[in-house]
């Protein structure tokens, strides 16, 4: 039998850039806040710039640094500061460290709503990308207060016809999917696809995220042609347009390395997995949730064909990784555990396969 990964969906989360420019002063004479703030803004400037390098120790030291002192100049309860902290937070994220990452967006989020500015458009997408994360977490009830909060305030603001108002909408219709809500997120992927080909070119890296998201959408039900049909027409344009190791190029070349194992078109996956595998390793770095996530999928594929030594290190891997990333009760992590599970018992080593069941809630300990 082939085991399939559960309905897990990995959502495009943090989707702002982060803060480059400065405010503009708010006088002909500078004040002392003026020269503070042009002071951390350069400090920001540097962090970004090392990061851009892939200096991500020098950029996390400037960033921190940078903390200390806006604390230190501005307080923390200032508006330059939670963006400031906000950057952070970015960084944070496409380090691989969402936990880290949530906890600070929570503290913007808190900050921002104390100095009456929880309706303005900076709040609101830190707000979408804490959703987004509680979404990722299978925190669902609070994600869907927030991001429908998000969504009611960018129409008010915006308008429907806007592409932070659309991005707020395919998040739900993400959350959706996620809860295996699939009508509700049908609707509003149909909706977010249609207005966003008014206002962007079919190749924009917005409309290729609504897509690749529908895909997934599409996977989930098993409605396997119209998902492949989608997921190779946007790693095609994200080759093309971002390169073959951009993470989101990456990331839609693991997608579809996980529906060609489920059609069971085991060469084809397993060279879009080793790919995307190898490739997150140099990208993004061995303990990243996504690399976890390719090594997790290469794992399964592993199995299923028995290659049990092969299939060994990769499940462990990402258990491993996602215990300390993701929390050790995180559907991703508890699925890593049942596939160790069940890869010890095709092995046949039956104590071990009980070693890892021990692992998991008492709703998935059975036999498989």
């Amino acid at each position: 039998m082939v085991w399939l990964s559960p309905n897990i969906v990995k959502a495009d989360l943090i989707k702002y850039e982060p803060v480059s420019k400065p405010p503009q002063m708010t006088g002909s004479t500078p004040t002392p806040d003026d020269k503070h703030e042009s002071l951390l803004w350069a400090m920001n400037a540097a962090a970004l710039g090392y990061y851009s390098q892939g200096r991500y120790e020098e950029a996390e030291s400037g960033f921190r640094k940078m903390l200390e002192i806006s604390d230190i100049l501005l307080g923390e309860k200032h508006p330059t500061s939670t963006l400031l902290m906000g950057n952070f937070a970015w960084f944070c994220y496409n380090r691989g460290r969402w936990i880290e990452a949530e906890s600070l967006l929570e503290t913007i989020v808190k900050l921002r709503r104390e100095l009456g500015l929880e309706e303005d458009l900076d709040s609101l997408a830190f707000m979408a990308n804490l959703g987004m994360l509680y979404t990722e977490q299978a925190r669902y009830d609070k994600a869907e207060t927030v991001l429908v909060k998000v969504l009611e305030e960018r129409r008010r603001l915006l308008g429907e016809a806007h592409e932070a108002t659309l991005c707020s909408i395919s998040d739900l219709a993400i959350l959706y999917t996620a809860q295996d809500r699939f009508k509700e997120g049908e609707i509003l992927f149909g909706k977010t696809i249609e207005l966003g080909r008014l206002l962007l070119d079919e190749d924009h890296p917005t409309i290729l995220s609504f897509v690749n998201r529908q895909a997934l959408l599409y996977r989930n039900q098993d409605r396997n042609d119209e998902a492949e049909k989608l997921l190779t027409q946007v790693l095609d344009t994200r080759r093309n347009k971002l390169g073959e190791d951009d993470p989101e190029t990456l990331q839609t070349m693991n997608d579809l390395g996980v529906l060609y194992a489920r059609q069971d078109r085991v060469s084809d996956a397993e060279s879009l997995l080793t790919k995307a595998l190898e490739a997150r390793r140099i990208k993004l770095g061995e303990e990243h949730p996504d690399t976890l996530e390719s090594s997790h999928e290469l794992g399964v594929l592993c199995t299923n064909q028995s290659r049990y030594e092969e299939a060994e290190p990769l499940l462990l891997k990402s258990f491993e990784g996602r215990t300390e990333r993701l929390r050790a009760n995180h559907p991703a992590t508890l699925d890593s555990a049942d596939r160790l599970v069940q890869l010890y018992e095709g092995w046949g080593k039956t104590e071990k396969a009980e070693q890892w069941r021990a692992k998991l809630p008492d709703e998935k300990r059975f036999k498989q």
